[in-house]
C-alpha cells in the first residue's frame, strides 16, 4: 500500500515540481561586479576642471539671487568644492580593497559575525540632500575572517557617494558576498532623509528601514531572526541602566528649597549671603547667584532634607 505525504503548509501550483527535477535557486538580482571590483571613477574618465566647478557654484549663488562677489561669498565656491572632495570621496575608493585582506586564525569559528550601529552619513542622489543613520552588517566567514574596521570603511566608501538607501544596502552585502565568499550575508540600514525632513512633506524623525540577506541568511528564517533580534537587544549603555541618583538614600527623602516653600506656603526668600536657613544649608548663597561670592557662581537650587525613617 503506498502512503502519501502532505505538506501542513500547502503550495501553490508553480511550486510543485517532479521529483525528478532539479529546483533552480532563486537569488535576489546581482549587481554589476564595476559597482564594487575596482574604484568608480576611472583614471582616465573626463572631468570638467576644477575652475569650472567653482564657476558652477557661483552661477547656482546667483540662481537664488544672492550676490557671489560679496565679501561672504567670494571663497564659497573653493569652500563647496572642497567639501565636495571630502563627501564623495568614495568614486575615488575602490570596496574590492578594502576587503582583501582577511585572517585565517578563528579556532574554527563557524557562527556569524555582527557589527551594528555604523554612523553614516550619505547624499540622496535625487535632491543631493544628506540622509544618515546606522548600518548593522553580519556574514557568516568560511575559515578566514576580515578585520571589523573593514566593514565600517566599506559603508563608508559607498555612503560617500550619491546614493539611495536601498542602493546602499544592496552594494554592501554584494559586495561582502563577492569578495568574501562566506556563507551569507545579513546587511540592515536604518536612516532619516533631509529630503524629506526639512523639505517636501518635511516629516522630522520619520525613520526609513532597508535590508539584503544572501545564502544562510535568506534561504534560513531562524537565522534571519535571530540577526534581527540582535540588532533590535539592548546597547551596552541601556543595560546599565539609569544613572543613580546618590542623593536618594533609604529613608531621606530630598526636596528643591524653593519646591518646600511652595509646599508648605511660605516665602523662603534668599537669606543674607553666606547664611543658613532653619536646616543648616546655605540658601542664602544657592538661591541669590548676585549676592554669592560676587555672582561668581552659578545658581544651583538648594536641597532640604523633608523627612528622615
Amino acid at each position: 500500500m503506498d502512503a502519501l505525504i502532505k505538506s501542513l503548509r500547502p503550495s501553490k501550483p508553480s511550486d510543485v515540481k517532479p521529483a525528478d527535477s532539479k529546483i533552480p535557486e532563486i537569488r535576489p538580482a546581482e549587481l554589476d561586479p564595476a559597482e564594487f571590483l575596482a574604484a568608480a571613477v576611472r583614471a582616465d574618465q573626463p572631468r570638467p576642471s576644477r575652475a569650472e566647478a567653482e564657476a558652477a557654484v557661483a552661477t547656482l549663488l546667483g540662481y537664488i539671487g544672492e550676490n557671489p562677489d560679496r565679501e561672504g561669498l567670494l571663497d564659497t565656491p573653493r569652500r563647496v568644492v572642497e567639501a565636495y572632495d571630502e563627501l564623495y570621496q568614495g568614486y575615488h575608493q575602490c570596496p574590492a580593497e578594502v576587503l582583501n585582506r582577511t585572517f585565517g586564525e578563528t579556532a574554527g569559528y563557524d557562527d556569524f559575525v555582527l557589527i551594528r550601529d555604523i554612523e553614516f552619513t550619505s547624499q540622496c542622489e535625487h535632491h543631493m540632500m544628506p540622509f544618515y543613520g546606522r548600518a548593522h552588517i553580519a556574514y557568516t566567514p568560511v575559515e578566514r575572517v576580515v578585520g571589523l574596521s573593514k566593514l565600517a570603511r566599506l559603508t563608508d566608501i559607498f555612503a560617500r557617494r550619491l546614493q539611495t538607501q536601498e542602493h546602499l544596502t544592496a552594494q554592501i552585502a554584494a559586495a561582502i558576498d563577492e569578495v568574501l565568499k562566506p556563507r551569507g550575508v545579513a546587511v540592515m540600514i536604518e536612516a532619516e532623509h533631509t529630503c524629506m525632513s526639512v523639505r517636501g512633506v518635511a516629516k522630522h524623525g520619520a525613520s526609513t528601514f532597508t535590508s539584503r540577506f544572501t545564502g544562510m541568511f535568506r534561504d534560513n528564517p531562524a537565522e534571519q531572526a535571530r540577526f534581527l533580534s540582535m540588532v533590535r537587544g539592548p546597547r551596552a549603555h541601556e543595560r546599565r541602566g539609569p544613572a543613580k541618583d546618590h542623593r536618594k538614600r533609604r529613608g531621606v527623602v530630598f526636596q528643591p528649597l524653593a519646591q518646600r516653600g511652595v509646599a508648605q506656603g511660605r516665602n523662603l526668600g534668599p537669606c543674607p549671603a553666606r547664611g543658613r536657613d532653619a536646616a543648616g544649608l546655605r540658601s542664602g548663597c544657592d538661591l541669590d547667584p548676585g549676592r554669592a561670592n560676587g555672582g561668581r557662581v552659578p545658581h544651583r537650587p538648594a536641597l532640604v532634607l523633608l523627612s528622615q525613617d
